[in-house]
């Protein structure tokens, strides 16, 4: 069965968020009864010695308006499986991912030059499995300009619905859609249109990334003015949970850690080399070496991961006795300033703020951290707890999404229902006092049971796919 995925990000290439990693362990997953090939921009950052080998495959031109842009697409392989890297300076030549007025159509443009490849190269293709809004626009492309393209069937993954891709009409019809302008046309915006709409009626399945999403966001309040489309289009909609990749996240062979660790070792060995760890985390964070329980956060800083209840668990440090670390960042300038004035004043021999990201720092808080905050407002899937559960660091999350999907309160990890400091507060409380007791050692132990590693979720896919 050959599927070919195209998407904005893949692990370790180009990742922004979750979208990067749940690409690449997907991909890496399948098994040998998929071929698998993932189609992505070439950004200038990315290397030829990340490939095992590359290749110039086929020189074309994509038309948009009265341009003729030249593409220049490239073979290469990592790991198990394709990657096809289509090289364009005018879209793709960009020092980051995202962050540009001229994003919506960046994506159009990868959209529109990843149909053209296929159609100048495959004869078929089985599934084409596209992930959120910049690939949605495949979808009309492929009915309005390729519809003698052999795709048996197409996915629609939905990794964050709060992200959809506003455009006008004008921008559209340069790129050459106009049969399914109605398929893309907004709910809520009179003249405008929407690439995820789109790609959500005319896929022929669509996947959210965890079960619970998948209802979340068929409610007015959960659905960021899709509730017409989403609810029209609702039997095609599924949800299946990410998994992670254990050749990157395994605390067993992790290259980053002071003191490896498995499931499978006493409780009282795993506590003393995440304890080691924690040493290690210590003399790189300036922190000083105590019994306190170490509480951390990892991740994006932005609206939807809860910035206010982060704030709350970084003030209540001291006065609960535990000691916390942050390792995040936001794209958005005036939390970037916040949290910086946080780091400012807040910052001690118990708290310190690492603002932007280090892929060594973020595996070693993952080692040695007691307690993992997710406080999200809302959370598709969430792989925070999910790498938590692996390491042996039990998450305190909010009843959201994934988290409530993979989170049992008091078995494997805390919960807390209502977005607000006094539930958030409560929850902390309740784990800070069973530290470290026998019922967190239970914790621990329960949380290195969990198993939610790509190879065991591709079974999910594959059904799927046949």
């Amino acid at each position: 069965m050959k599927v070919v995925h195209v998407a904005s990000e893949l692990y370790p290439l180009a990742k922004v968020g979750g979208l990067g990693e749940a690409t690449f362990g997907l991909l890496h997953a399948s098994n040998s009864n998929i071929q698998a090939a993932i189609i992505l921009p070439y950004y200038p950052w990315i290397k030829k010695n990340a490939f095992s080998s590359i290749k110039k495959e086929v020189q074309f031109t994509v038309t948009v308006g009265k341009k003729e842009i030249e593409v220049l697409a490239y073979k290469a392989k990592l790991k198990n499986f394709t990657v096809i890297l289509l090289k364009e300076d005018l879209f793709f030549n960009r020092d980051k991912v995202y962050g540009y007025k001229d994003d919506t159509q960046r994506f159009l443009f990868l959209s529109k030059a990843s149909i053209k490849f296929l159609s100048l190269v495959e004869d078929r293709v089985d599934i084409l499995h596209l992930h959120d809004w910049h690939t949605a626009p495949c979808l009309p492309i492929i009915k309005d300009l390729y519809p003698k393209a052999t795709f048996k069937k197409t996915i629609l993954s939905i990794h964050n619905l709060c992200y959809q891709g506003h455009v006008q009409k004008k921008l559209l019809q340069e790129y050459g859609i106009e049969k399914s302008l109605p398929a893309l046309k907004d709910e809520h915006q009179k003249n405008g249109y929407n690439l995820l709409k789109g790609g959500i009626e005319l896929a022929d399945l669509v996947i959210a990334v965890s079960p619970t999403y998948a209802e979340e966001i068929r409610q007015k309040d959960q659905c960021f003015g899709l509730f017409k489309t989403i609810n029209k289009n609702k039997k095609k909609i599924t949800g299946i949970l990410n998994g992670i990749d254990t050749s990157i996240w395994n605390p067993e062979k992790d290259p980053f850690l002071k003191r490896k660790y498995h499931a499978k070792l006493p409780i009282s060995k795993i506590r003393k080399a995440k304890q080691e760890n924690k040493q290690s985390l210590f003399k790189e964070l300036n922190l000083s070496i105590s019994d306190k329980p170490l509480v951390a956060y990892i991740g994006r800083l932005s609206e939807q991961k809860g910035l206010e209840l982060i704030e709350h668990a970084i003030k209540r440090a001291k006065k609960l006795g535990y000691q916390f670390v942050l390792l995040g960042s936001s794209t958005d300038k005036k939390i970037d300033k916040h949290f910086h004035k946080l780091k400012k004043t807040y910052s001690s021999d118990d708290v310190q703020l690492y603002i932007g990201f280090n892929e060594k720092l973020a595996h070693l808080i993952y080692a040695s951290a007691d307690f993992m905050i997710i406080p999200s407002v809302f959370e598709p899937c969430g792989l925070v707890q999910i790498i938590s559960f692996h390491y042996g660091t039990v998450p305190i999350g909010r009843k959201t999404g994934g988290l409530t999907d993979t989170i049992v309160d008091k078995k494997n990890g805390y919960l807390f229902d209502t977005y607000s400091e006094k539930s958030f507060d409560t929850c902390l409380k309740n784990a800070i006092t069973n530290f470290p007791k026998k019922a967190h050692e239970k914790l621990i132990e329960q949380s290195l049971k969990q198993n939610y590693c790509w190879s065991f979720r591709i079974s999910d896919y594959i059904k799927k796919y046949k």
